[in-house]
């Protein structure tokens, strides 16, 4: 700490005219939905995306490198190379979107390549993008670089992954040094329930004995009061710094020389913006990320289907209709509502903008029957049964009963003419069938024997 003290005052006045002096060059990287990752924040956090989706969730895992601090405090301690971080809290079936590597390097900022890959696995060098530079943090270098790899290529899911390759430095101000490195990873799952936001802006503000606020921006959540608001700070050394987060009051933390800091925070359906803040009046840290995220309710239930006659109704409200019959897809069928024109198990999968999918259970369609004529005194009792039930017709004139399995044949057929008849189907496997009768009253009803 006494270094940094000491270096501390010298480089106050140097920061305010030194985010031109060092502005820097980047090449383009691949845009992702219509978002232009290539873009260089010396002296600011900027929008890097803006993104909603069905399941939309983001994961982190961090990890100290930097050197140079143990022989001056002998603290923080940066592990080895290779650093391995761990993932979690990815569901099963979720797509990863993007996968981004961050690091920060104190000294001359040529360290724009990194190594990266699956623990145990194959290892790549990966070229990246810096985001921002400002002056060094009082620790004696040439300046504060900040970097961004996008290594999506190389994160599969939950696991553990290895970082190499970046520069250290166990003497303040002779080389290199990265602070250390977070990856951030953010995924969809159209099976979820909800729907997430996040605003995710990135850059490089060095911030010496000053503070530094910031905004986002068109935040406009609208079911939802709860969100989780996020920074990413480097070298933050225990000198009393503190945060503000989504239009909070600044409060102390627990410094780290590389943090991901994240809290809770309640949010205003219709607020506009997000102001975040960081307070360093008596130290030098570097402000890289700043976030907010949250969820809210989809709207999508599980669908539905109804038989009116030969008429297959959908009861699920969505963007987008898809019809299938016996599994597959039937090209044109696009409505709420289908009507059957073969015999067959037909179902349906309903999906929103936000890319929230549902499925329907397959419902059986069968030379047209349907319950819209059943009597209120007819059916089936009891049902589910074990293989003896009662049959009300709803009818005392002659009516043909059929038993149909789900491929529309009569496993079993009689006559009768009375209003309520005792049926045993005790020889007849388990499953779901339908029961149609026919005559002056008409209709059908599923069965379930057990």
């Amino acid at each position: 700490t006494k270094m940094k003290k000491i270096i501390f005052a010298g480089w106050i006045f140097w920061a305010w005219f030194s985010a031109a002096a060092i502005a820097q060059s980047v090449e383009g990287t691949p845009d992702f939905q219509g978002i232009s990752f290539n873009k260089t924040s010396n002296g600011s956090i900027d929008s890097l995306l803006e993104i909603t989706a069905c399941g939309l969730g983001y994961t982190h895992a961090d990890v100290v490198l930097g050197k140079r601090m143990f022989p001056v405090i002998g603290a923080f301690p940066g592990v080895d190379q290779p650093a391995s971080v761990s993932l979690s809290g990815i569901p099963t079936g979720a797509t990863i979107e993007k996968a981004f590597l961050y690091y920060d390097v104190s000294g001359p900022g040529t360290a724009t390549s990194v190594q990266f890959g699956k623990y145990q696995s194959t290892i790549q060098t990966y070229t990246a993008a810096m985001i921002g530079a400002g002056p060094d943090k009082a620790w004696g270098y040439e300046g504060t670089y900040t970097f961004r790899a996008d290594v999506t290529a190389a994160v599969t899911g939950n696991g553990t992954y290895s970082i190499s390759g970046l520069p250290v430095d166990t003497v303040p101000g002779n080389t290199e040094d990265t602070d250390g490195a977070t990856l951030f990873v953010f995924y969809s799952d159209p099976a979820a329930d909800f729907i997430g936001t996040l605003h995710l802006y990135d850059g490089s503000v060095v911030i010496i004995g000053s503070t530094f606020t910031q905004t986002i921006r068109n935040v406009y959540p609208s079911d939802t009061t709860q969100a989780e608001a996020f920074m990413l700070i480097a070298d933050m050394q225990g000198m009393g710094t503190k945060l503000k987060f989504n239009n909070g009051a600044y409060e102390n933390t627990q410094e780290n020389f590389w943090d991901f800091k994240m809290t809770s925070s309640d949010v205003i359906p219709g607020q506009k913006n997000s102001s975040f803040g960081v307070n360093a009046s008596t130290d030098a840290v570097n402000l890289i990320i700043s976030g907010l995220y949250y969820r809210q309710p989809s709207g999508l239930v599980e669908p539905v289907l109804h038989l009116e006659s030969d008429t297959i109704y959908c009861d699920a409200i969505g963007d987008t209709y898809q019809w299938y019959f016996n599994g597959s897809l039937i090209t044109g069928e696009t409505s709420s509502f289908l009507i059957a024109e073969n015999d067959g198990n037909y179902s349906v999968v309903v999906s929103i903008d936000e890319g929230c999918i549902k499925s329907s259970e397959y419902i059986s369609y069968i030379n047209g029957i349907s319950n819209s004529d059943k009597p209120t005194n007819a059916g089936i009792f009891p049902n589910p049964g074990n293989g003896t039930f009662i049959l009300r017709t709803g009818t005392n004139e002659t009516s043909v009963i059929d038993v149909l399995n789900l491929s529309g044949q009569i496993v079993y057929s009689f006559t009768t003419s009375q209003e309520v008849e005792s049926v045993v189907l005790e020889s007849i496997p388990s499953g779901m069938y339908f029961v149609r009768v026919s005559g002056s009253v008409s209709w059908t009803e599923k069965l379930i024997i057990r």
